[in-house]
């Protein structure tokens, strides 16, 4: 079985006991123990935001969620840290009711204990403008194996705009032909992968991309980098595929100025 919480995250304190659907949250003061920083994770959170912990954990339960609070003071960080902070106690107490659900109906095993954990990643941070963010999610329920993905969330308080607002694509494009210039620019991505082209896409099953996918994407000072959970462009064995586009690939009509600062 695969361990999602050991691989990327250890804690040094686990609570002895969270009510259902009543995580405790714990504060980390300081980003200093956030220990599964890679090189996907080039603006760390150390600095500019607290961790905070909900975890449930028993024999047949393993939940871990971390979501960070950011220190700075804006209308933009205050917007984001509500979003974030109701986005991860909802899929927290959801899957602990869906786990409670299984183990009524008596699916549950107990040599196959539930799992799940969300760790959350920083990729750009101008706390007055834009943060770009993403949640490494990982999930087991008594299957062949685990699921697990990057999805993301992007904040802006961008020129022209009343109030924070998530982005979406089209927040930071002029003009209304963005989509389908993307979604071009990441179908030649594709075909060019040098690790071989995903196989839904090489065999036709996928021709286009769902304003889901086309959304699920990170700001940094390369570009944009877009994220494909397992089964979105071939089968599990293909992991999850990234794929970033420059900002002259994102064409004369990118706001390069307004979400990158250049």
């Amino acid at each position: 079985m695969k361990k999602f919480t050991a691989k990327y995250i250890a804690f040094a304190l686990p609570l002895l006991f969270l009510p259902l659907l009543s995580p405790i949250p714990t504060a980390h003061a300081q980003a200093d123990d956030l220990i599964y920083e890679s090189k996907a994770n080039p603006r760390p959170f150390r600095g500019k935001a607290r961790l905070v912990t909900l975890k449930r954990d028993s024999k047949l339960l393993h939940v871990t969620t971390v979501y960070p609070q950011f220190l700075h003071n804006t209308r933009l960080t205050r917007f984001a840290n509500r979003t974030i902070r109701g986005g991860a106690r909802t899929n927290f107490n959801d899957f602990v009711k869906s786990f409670a659900a299984d183990q009524k109906e008596g699916i549950v095993r107990k040599e196959l204990p539930y799992e799940y954990s969300e760790l959350p990643f920083l990729t750009y941070y101008l706390p007055s403008r834009i943060i770009s963010t993403s949640i490494f999610s990982g999930q087991y329920r008594g299957g062949a194996h685990g699921m697990e993905g990057t999805y993301t969330t992007n904040f802006g308080f961008l020129k022209g705009m009343r109030a924070p607002k998530v982005l979406t694509l089209g927040n930071l494009f002029n003009g209304t032909t963005y989509r389908k210039e993307v979604e071009q620019k990441l179908f030649d991505k594709f075909r060019a992968d040098m690790r071989g082209v995903p196989t839904f896409v090489k065999d036709g099953s996928v021709k286009s991309l769902t304003s889901s996918q086309l959304n699920n994407f990170t700001i940094s000072s390369k570009g944009l980098t877009w994220y494909f959970p397992a089964y979105q462009l071939g089968p599990y064995a293909e992991g999850q595929p990234e794929y970033t586009l420059s900002p002259n690939e994102l064409g004369p009509n990118f706001k390069r100025a307004a979400v990158l600062g250049k």
